[in-house]
């Protein structure tokens, strides 16, 4: 009699924080992850770090090149683009 693998695999669970893992457990886990995501076990406790923003500080750079140093020019079009 010759045995057979399971055609389907089962899906690793994914990371949530306040989860309690072993460290192999969390490292088994965190590996099926995408790259981009971060967690850490802390004394057996899961922690996710929140995700940032692709264009997180951008729009701040763009404002500083445009006014080229000038802090006036800079706080005015800030306020232009955010409070208005």
């Amino acid at each position: 009699m010759v045995l057979q693998r399971p055609t389907h695999s089962i899906a690793i669970p994914g990371l949530e924080s306040g989860d309690r893992l072993t460290r192999a457990e969390f490292e088994r886990r965190y590996q099926s992850t995408p790259e981009k995501f971060k967690a850490e076990p802390i004394e057996g406790v899961v922690y996710v770090a929140s995700p940032v923003r692709a264009f997180h500080g951008n729009p701040m750079q763009l404002l500083y090149r445009n006014c080229q140093g000038d802090h006036r020019a800079l706080l005015l079009n800030y306020h232009r683009l955010f409070w208005l």
